[in-house]
C-alpha cells in the first residue's frame, strides 16, 4: 500500500522474504525497492521506491472510530491475478493470542473480520465502506482467522521504521492478568484506579525477577 507521495510503501513482513532485490509493481511498472524497516512482531515492513513523479498516497482512517458490525473490504492479487475484493463485516476488536507459555504471542488491537484473506491478500489493505484504509490484512497472525492491523498501529510503526529503521522496546518478562482492585486496598494505596494488573508468571533471568517481583503480585503503575 502506498503510505506516502516519496514512495514509501507500507505492506506485511512476512512477505517481504529477502532484503536485497526488492521489486514494487504499480500500475504495470516495476521499481526496485529498498527496505527501510520491518517489524515482526507486528508483522508490518516499509520499502522506499524511487518514482520520477509523486505517488498517490492511500486514503487512511482512524481504526479507532471501527464498531462490531462495520462493513469492511479487503483487496489483494491472489495467485498474481488481477485485484479482487473480499467483503465482510467486524466481528471482533481487541486482543488475540495464539501458543502457550512463554512462547505465547498476544496482539493488541487487532481488527477481526469474516471477509476472506486468499493468497496474495497479506500486506493489503483493509477499507471501510467510503473505501478509506482502516488496516492491513496479515493472514499470520491468526492462523485461520482474517486479522488486520489497526491503521492507527500502522501509522505509528510506519512512522518509527521509516526515522530508526527498526522499532525499540522495553521487556519485563512477566505474564499478567488485569483484575479490578477492591475499594479498601484502593484507599489504603491512596490510588482512584479501579484496575491493576495481577503478576501471573515471572521468567526466570529477568529484570522482572532480578527486581523481586513474583507471581500474586499487584501492579498498580509503572515509573
Amino acid at each position: 500500500m502506498i503510505w506516502s507521495s516519496d514512495g514509501a510503501i507500507v505492506t506485511a513482513d512476512h512477505v517481504v522474504e529477502r532484503e536485497e532485490n526488492i521489486r514494487v509493481v504499480l500500475d504495470g511498472a516495476t521499481f526496485q525497492a529498498e527496505l527501510a524497516g520491518r517489524d515482526p512482531t507486528t508483522d508490518l515492513a516499509v520499502l522506499k521506491i524511487k518514482s520520477d513523479a509523486p505517488l498517490q498516497p492511500a486514503q487512511v482512517a482512524d481504526s479507532k472510530t471501527l464498531k462490531q458490525g462495520n462493513l469492511v473490504f479487503a483487496i489483494g492479487r491472489p495467485w498474481g491475478q488481477e485485484a479482487i475484493v473480499s467483503g465482510g463485516i467486524v466481528s471482533a476488536l481487541g486482543r488475540f493470542g495464539m501458543g502457550n507459555g512463554w512462547g505465547a504471542q498476544f496482539r493488541e488491537g487487532l481488527i477481526h473480520s469474516d471477509v476472506t484473506l486468499y493468497p496474495g491478500f497479506s500486506g493489503g489493505p483493509l477499507a471501510d465502506a467510503s473505501g478509506r484504509v482502516v488496516g492491513i490484512n496479515s493472514s499470520v497472525l491468526g492462523r485461520d482467522l482474517a486479522l488486520a492491523i489497526p491503521s492507527e498501529t500502522v501509522a505509528r510503526i510506519a512512522e518509527q521504521l521509516l526515522t530508526d529503521g527498526r522499532i525499540r522496546r522495553g521487556y519485563l518478562g512477566i505474564g499478567v492478568q488485569k483484575i479490578p482492585l477492591q475499594a479498601t486496598l484502593a484507599q489504603k494505596l491512596g490510588v482512584t484506579q479501579e484496575t491493576g494488573l495481577m503478576i501471573l508468571q515471572v521468567e526466570p533471568g529477568t529484570n522482572a525477577e532480578k527486581a523481586g517481583l513474583l507471581p500474586g503480585d499487584i501492579l498498580i503503575g509503572l515509573d
